[in-house]
């Protein structure tokens, strides 16, 4: 009968609708990498601007090598121990269930539910997004004092190697943080995150710091172009909104809109609660007798950042906490951020 070959199943549906929610929230994320490069080179001098935009071009590129060869594989690459999957090497036998019934494709990172609903490929591909991110922001940290074979190596290392056995321990079969542990990282405040950072601040002591930042005297060195940040920072927000809602990978099913639906608003409040903290923070450190001299494109640029930082700092588990906890985390994050970015 032509009508039973038409109509999808349930079953079928569902996994059309988690696999184009996680195209789209891949889509977004590669948005938002690009949202930290224009954070980035709207915040360098004017004559770098376009370095910056270059250096994100190769990344992606070599990127998205490097994670095809090896990088899925040891993320989420199926017969996985407790430090890396094994399978899907330049994705050989990803996505093949069809072609050879016996492939087993493990494609989710939710190891409560083990759900198994969404397509391999588009799985990949927001893996892959995830993994251009966290090389993406670890490699911005070199703006103005870096050469491009360095920026290819780091990526190669970083989207190939680093990246994906974090995130096998914390989100693949049977990685010992999530598996063993019980840890939960929902949105990436560590396994992203911090990776990230991490990486940043110790090629950023390996390199030096920028041409003119204290020699002959401490200046603080400013970006050119304070619209180019504001857009990218827009877009950066939009990536964690979807980043920290949709990281369960799923939005059928019962209450798991309301759980998506709770990533976005507890997002939202910390960032909001992070830039107002940081905000009034610098206002009192202001009144106590700070020169005045370019305050005002610093503050700005500086609460822009502390409103992701904010965003940041709820990821972890923002579908998780509730709403009060996540303003209390965004000003603790304003807090931190001020007093780091200080110590730098």
């Amino acid at each position: 009968d032509s009508n039973e070959i038409m109509a999808a199943t349930n079953e079928q549906l569902q996994q059309a609708v988690e696999s184009f929610f996680l195209l789209f929230n891949g889509v977004v994320i590669f948005l938002m990498s690009f949202g930290y490069t224009l954070i980035e080179s709207g915040g360098v001098r004017s004559q770098n601007a376009g370095h910056s935009l270059f250096k994100t071009l190769l990344i992606l590129i070599t990127s998205a090598l490097a994670f095809w060869i090896t990088g899925y594989a040891f993320a989420f690459g199926g017969n996985g121990n407790v430090l890396l999957g094994t399978r899907f090497w330049a994705s050989e036998g990803l996505g093949a269930r069809y072609l050879h019934p016996g492939v087993e494709n493990y494609t989710t990172s939710n190891n409560v539910l083990k759900l198994n609903n969404q397509d391999p490929y588009i799985n990949y591909f927001y893996n892959y997004m995830l993994a251009f991110l966290v090389t993406n922001i670890a490699a911005s940290a070199f703006a103005e004092r870096c050469r491009v074979p360095v920026y290819v190596l780091f990526s190669i290392v970083m989207s190939g190697f680093v990246y994906p056995f974090l995130a096998h321990w914390m989100w693949g079969q049977n990685g010992w943080l999530g598996a063993i542990v019980g840890a939960r990282d929902y949105g990436g405040s560590a396994i992203i995150y911090l990776t990230a950072g991490v990486a940043a601040l110790i090629g950023t002591i390996f390199l030096g710091p920028r041409f003119g930042r204290f020699e002959p005297r401490t200046l603080p060195l400013f970006g050119h172009s304070i619209p180019v940040t504001s857009v990218g920072a827009i877009l950066v927000a939009f990536g964690f909104f979807v980043l920290n809602s949709g990281a369960d990978h799923r939005i059928t099913g019962k209450a798991y809109g309301d759980r998506v639906g709770h990533g976005l608003v507890n997002t939202l409040l910390s960032g909001a609660a992070s830039g107002a903290t940081y905000y009034l923070l610098q206002r009192v450190i202001e009144s106590m007798g700070e020169q005045a001299r370019h305050l005002k494109r610093r503050v700005f640029l500086s609460t822009v950042n502390s409103i992701l930082a904010g965003m940041v700092a709820v990821a972890g588990g923002a579908v998780a906490y509730n709403p009060w906890s996540a303003v209390i985390i965004g000003a603790i994050a304003a807090l931190s951020f001020l007093l780091w970015s200080k110590l730098l």
